[in-house]
């Protein structure tokens, strides 16, 4: 048997270019431990959803004013309904955007916003159709604050605009009818009497006849018209000259 030889330097070379492998010391078996966690199941949404509306919890919390009016105005509304004395019918708190509207097309939201969420303390309509005649405010001492000039102003503004006059009277701890009554007539004073139109008649209409009736509304006289449409079409009966912001007819005697 051939004496062990030295190893050469190939073996050597092989040796630095092995790789070494650890020796790990045994590791005991690990268990595996899987934790399932159950997700909450979202309910489907319905085809159609509830309408939206207000909060139970504020519903619930809704009440009527015991007071409708303050002290001041109810004792004012008494003397105000004994002043007119049935003439004119007395509507308390009437928002503005219920009483005006602007007739611009695209351009007058602005102006309607700043007047259409305040009120007016008593407007006077007439009995017939309700047409407004006068508005009354009440003016105590907050009216003298700045932010109440101005929401004043405006309501100043839109009144003379529109061409309904607004009387302010001062608060006071009692109100007499007489005087009331005597402020009313003097503001309804200042109205110029109804102006009749200045253009003639259209061609479906005659020139108000000697004898032709007034009408109940504008007290003018009424003007002979031709009917378009209805149950008797081309006949002839009386009508306001103010249509289409008087509608009142009369039938030809």
């Amino acid at each position: 048997m051939a004496p062990d030889r030295p190893p050469g330097c190939l073996a050597f070379f092989l040796r630095l270019l092995r790789p070494a492998t650890p020796i790990l010391p045994s590791m005991p078996p690990v268990a595996v431990v899987t934790r399932v966690i159950a997700l909450p199941v979202q309910p489907a949404a319905p085809a159609h959803p509830p309408p939206a509306g207000l909060p139970a919890e504020n519903l619930a919390a809704c009440r009527v004013r015991p007071n409708f009016m303050s002290r001041g105005e109810g004792e004012f509304f008494h003397a105000l309904h004994q002043a007119t004395e049935g003439r004119y019918v007395i509507c308390p708190k009437v928002g503005l955007g219920d009483l005006f509207y602007v007739d611009v097309a695209d351009e007058g939201w602005h102006t309607r916003r700043r007047f259409s969420q305040k009120h007016v303390d008593f407007l006077l309509c007439d009995p017939l159709d309700l047409k407004p005649v006068l508005g009354i405010e009440l003016d105590d001492r907050s009216h003298r604050r700045p932010e109440r000039m101005a929401r004043d102003q405006v309501k100043n503004e839109v009144f003379a605009a529109a061409g309904l006059p607004l009387l302010r009277i001062p608060m006071r701890a009692a109100f007499t009818k007489t005087d009331i009554a005597a402020q009313i007539a003097g503001k309804l004073s200042e109205i110029p009497a109804p102006l009749q139109p200045a253009s003639a008649p259209g061609p479906l209409e005659a020139a108000a006849a000697p004898g032709a009736p007034l009408c109940p509304r504008c007290g003018i006289p009424m003007v002979q018209k031709v009917a378009q449409r209805g149950p008797q079409p081309g006949g002839t009966f009386y009508g306001c000259r103010n249509y289409p912001a008087c509608w009142q007819t009369r039938p030809l005697q």
